[in-house]
């Protein structure tokens, strides 16, 4: 299908850096416009983070995009010449229908992923600890009586474990 090769294409282009298409549909979608509702032929690609719908167009073309964070269902149909998709999205529901492409592979990779924030750790910070120099504030801190002896003893019996 020359519209769906193209359209895969295209899309890539639109992709953030390092973004990459996992799998790929296509099909149509409903659209409304001016209280018409027609339907429109779309490359439906997911990423590891998002569904992005895809419609090149004469002048233009057309990008959608939902976080795999916000889907919160995914139901999957066939039909005779055609799978229907439709995902819930808070509340909402985004339909399509698709005939080409890995649409099995497409509904199990959101159905797997759907709803997970994608969490990027930061690096842990090893600090390391001036115990002789914690030990000469403690005393400090005992000479001038802040810290009665057993204080003293306690924290320095714990320091000194430390080393």
């Amino acid at each position: 299908m020359a519209s769906y090769d193209k359209n895969l294409r295209n899309v890539k282009e639109h992709l953030e850096p390092g973004e990459e298409i996992i799998y790929s549909c296509f099909g149509d979608a409903e659209n409304t416009y001016l209280h018409s509702v027609f339907f429109q032929r779309y490359v439906f690609v997911v990423t590891q983070k998002r569904v992005v719908f895809f419609s090149q167009r004469v002048f233009g073309f057309e990008f959608d995009s939902i976080p795999l964070a916000n889907i919160t269902g995914i139901e999957i149909s066939r039909r005779v010449m055609e799978t229907v998709i439709s995902l819930a999205i808070q509340g909402n529901a985004t339909i399509f229908s698709v005939w080409a492409g890995d649409v099995k592979e497409f509904g199990e990779y959101i159905r797997d992923n759907m709803g997970h924030r994608v969490v990027v750790q930061q690096p842990t910070q090893i600090v390391e600890e001036d115990i002789p120099g914690k030990l000469k504030q403690l005393a400090e801190l005992h000479q001038s009586g802040v810290l009665t002896q057993e204080e003293y003893d306690s924290k320095k019996t714990e320091l000194l474990n430390r080393l």
